[in-house]
């Protein structure tokens, strides 16, 4: 993903790196705002929302986008599920992981 950002996206006050998101090198109190997409269910969420809190200036917001299918009905969930299948199948250029189909459902 951070290839595509960095292809897409060539501001010069936007900067790319690989941080763990429950970890992180950033400093403390030192943005306004952060934004994490499709990440709590892959990590430890208390852990990965306390380093969020840690980054943040106090007053700071942060934007937490992920999705939940549950949430969803009738045609709404279908279409969800469809394009998770395929965004999924066709974002990996040789071949999905192992168990690919058992996780995504």
């Amino acid at each position: 993903m951070l290839e595509v950002a960095r292809s897409r996206i060539h501001a010069s006050n936007v900067r790319f790196q690989v941080e763990d998101c429950q970890k992180t090198f950033l400093p403390d109190d030192a943005f306004d705002s952060a934004f994490i997409s499709l990440v709590l269910h892959f990590t430890e969420s208390r852990k990965t929302l306390l380093e969020m809190y840690r980054i943040l200036k106090v007053g700071g917001t942060l934007t937490v986008v992920n999705l939940d299918v549950h949430a969803l009905r009738g045609l709404a969930r279908a279409r969800s599920l469809a394009r998770i299948l395929y965004h999924g199948l066709a974002g990996y250029r040789i071949k999905p992981p192992k168990n690919f189909s058992l996780r995504t459902w």
